[in-house]
């Protein structure tokens, strides 16, 4: 058996491993929420939340947390998701609002017709405008449309460094969530149980952020599509053991392809970095076509979102520390801090080139791309492009398009790179 067709059958070895782990821990996700809350002596509730909002809290509750984000994405990734968003639509909603946000809707307002029937009935509702400002009126829809309680942390946007009286605000909603939680779940949260939560958070946070910094090797380990569908406990299952034990599969496996030299593509010869959400309708075409030239993204801003750990030698600083990082995620900072954090990962992670997804579907993600195009450019004399697309609104995406600018931005970064 020849050296490359043993690399290749690997790859497809580990690749296949990943689907199957991830597949699993999603399905099982999913299975639960709808099986639990029928136990009539577990007396599960069911939470909706938004993804910046401090899940840990309500997982300490013992309360099942669904995010919407996460289902719309799951939507997109099985192209279900304009027929969904048509729905909402045809309700009322604008075109030009945010495609998870009608995409949900849609399937909120028509459950049956929807992947897995729709999300569990949530109970309660929590949101944080910390990632936009859309989710606000989007779970203000939700809370009335089923008359149950919501709960919005408000998070100011940060220029520069967060100011001391901001924090405070903060983290007096943080107090407020607690009381929310246990009004509505009638029974006090153990703060044992709370801190321990923050503790399982911090630890699968940490393993995820080792798993991102081990892309940095050449080969890099694993690719944009790798880390976008590993993500998903990160999102969705922290402060649960087992959570843990996925990253700590992960992370085994990962290193292994970094000794063994095995990397996400073959013949690695270009590095890009990648901004804002994945396009989950294409997700695979577009990264796959790109690896057949050499291509790989080792980094990129929407993974390293949730790479911030929560610690914390007692309840109050893991609170204190909660309230710091719920209020300083990527989405909440102003474009100076774009500008620094790409601008570092270019030289962290050895970069030739950078992507910026123009989202027509998310605002906040998307606002300002030319000019911190032009300020990482000069930073780093690294060149960058710009391409128009939607997270999961395939309507608002043209492949000729896409591929024109990339053709012709892929030339200029191998000219940059090899003369």
């Amino acid at each position: 058996m020849s050296e490359e067709k043993t690399g290749k059958d690997t790859e497809r070895a580990y690749n296949k491993l990943y689907s199957l782990k991830y597949k699993k821990a999603m399905q099982s996700y999913y299975r639960n929420s709808k099986l639990l809350p029928m136990v009539p002596f577990l007396k599960k509730k069911v939470a909706w939340v938004t993804s910046g909002s401090p899940v840990e809290l309500l997982v300490s509750a013992g309360i099942i947390v669904l995010y919407p984000e996460n289902y719309a994405a799951i939507l997109g990734g099985s192209k279900t998701s304009v027929q969904a968003c048509q729905v909402a639509e045809n309700e009322g909603f604008n075109k030009e609002l945010c495609s998870y946000a009608r995409c949900h809707l849609g399937t909120v307002f028509k459950p049956q017709e929807s992947l897995m029937k729709g999300l569990s009935k949530p109970d309660l509702l929590v949101s944080s405008n910390n990632i936009c400002g859309t989710v606000v009126k989007w779970f203000n829809t939700i809370a009335e449309y089923y008359n149950i309680p919501l709960f919005h942390l408000d998070t100011p946007p940060i220029t520069g460094t967060q100011e001391n009286h901001v924090f405070d605000y903060v983290r007096e909603q943080i107090d407020d969530l607690v009381e929310f939680i246990e009004t509505h779940t009638g029974k006090k949260i153990n703060h044992e149980k709370m801190l321990n939560t923050f503790e399982l958070s911090n630890t699968a946070t940490k393993l995820w952020m080792d798993i991102l910094k081990s892309c940095r090797n050449i080969p890099s380990p694993l690719n944009c599509p790798d880390r976008f569908i590993t993500m998903a406990p990160i999102v969705t299952q922290r402060g649960l053991k087992k959570t843990i034990k996925v990253y700590e599969d992960l992370l085994t496996e990962v290193q292994t392809r970094v000794n063994t030299g095995l990397g996400a593509i073959k013949n690695e010869k270009i590095r890009l970095l990648w901004d804002n959400i994945a396009i989950w309708y294409y997700l695979y075409p577009f990264f796959n076509e790109l690896a057949k030239r050499g291509v790989v993204f080792p980094v990129d801003t929407y993974t390293n979102a949730w790479a911030n750990p929560i610690s914390g030698r007692d309840l109050d600083s893991a609170l204190d520390a909660a309230a710091k990082v719920y209020s300083q995620v990527y989405l909440n900072q102003d474009l100076g801090y774009r500008i620094d954090l790409i601008s570092e990962l270019i030289e962290e992670y050895k970069i030739d080139g950078f992507v910026l997804h123009s989202n027509k579907a998310c605002k906040r993600y998307s606002m300002g791309m030319l000019s911190y195009k032009k300020a990482i450019t000069d930073r780093t004399g690294v060149p960058g492009v710009i391409i128009d697309a939607d997270m999961v609104d395939s309507r608002n995406f043209s492949e000729e398009q896409t591929w024109t600018r990339m053709e012709s931005f892929i030339e200029l970064v191998e000219q940059v790179k090899f003369g």
